[in-house]
């Protein structure tokens, strides 16, 4: 049987990024991301669950898509709208738990993960790389420069955050679960493809090593908040809880 695993993350948490690397090697597919949204929000790559449906299962989902690779996995990203929904994630949990599915679990310093979300939210872009040379790099690079952020906004951010990543945390009890801060995934690729038993070759070439795409990052996030002094201690107050809960499964 296939191996099967999962990428699991809130938005903006390098879900992307990590399985268009994955996606490189031969005999592994890592594509599409897995939904639960209004047929009215399901974009193109999405794949929307069926998840009060009891016959529905990730396993099935993901081997469909994947066809003859022997290493397959998806993105279940959850949005920003969806952290508070304590109920829809509880069911996620379960429903992954249940199948014993490998779990990646995806997670990134409040700080940069909100002002991640502003930039997509002022230029409309996700996902921009260094060797990206469509219309989306120059419409990123005018997102602004400067954020003013007011402490109820932070503190609303990451409170849903940290309740999010409390419902995800609970996929630690799984024996095939690994968690990774979005700053160490380069640090940490070999560890990534031994926890999913990847050894081949990436496509394009004979390297073993996971190939993890060049991003356009620009201006550091924490350069771009205006009254940083304002706000840094409260961001780096709730890290410490993220951290607290998320480092003390490893």
């Amino acid at each position: 049987m296939p191996q099967c695993f999962i990428i699991a993350s809130l938005g903006r948490c390098g879900s992307t990024f990590l399985s268009r690397s994955l996606n490189q090697y031969h005999n592994v597919f890592c594509d599409h991301e897995l939904v639960v949204r209004e047929p009215e929000y399901v974009r193109e790559g999405h794949i929307n669950l069926t998840i009060n449906d009891s016959n529905f299962s990730f396993r099935n989902t993901i081997q469909r898509l994947a066809g003859s690779s022997s290493i397959c996995g998806s993105k279940l990203s959850i949005p920003h709208y969806q952290w508070d929904d304590t109920d829809l994630l509880s069911k996620l949990v379960e429903k992954v738990s249940n199948e014993k599915i490998a779990v990646v679990h995806l997670s990134r310093c409040f700080l940069e993960h909100f002002v991640s979300r502003k930039i997509v939210e002022a230029s409309g872009v996700w996902h921009v790389y260094e060797n990206d040379d469509s219309p989306d790099k120059l419409k990123r690079s005018l997102a602004p420069k400067s954020l003013r952020i007011s402490v109820q906004e932070a503190n609303q951010f990451c409170q849903s955050a940290l309740r999010a990543e409390t419902e995800l945390a609970k996929l630690t009890t799984l024996t095939d679960y690994r968690f990774f801060d979005y700053s160490m995934l380069t640090a940490k690729s070999d560890e990534i493809r031994a926890f999913l038993n990847i050894d081949g070759s990436v496509v394009t070439g004979e390297s073993s090593q996971l190939q993890l795409p060049t991003k356009s990052i620009g201006t550091p996030h924490r350069n771009l908040i205006a009254n940083l002094s304002e706000v840094s201690s409260l961001f780096a107050d709730w890290n410490h809880q993220r951290e607290t809960l998320l480092y003390e499964q490893l």
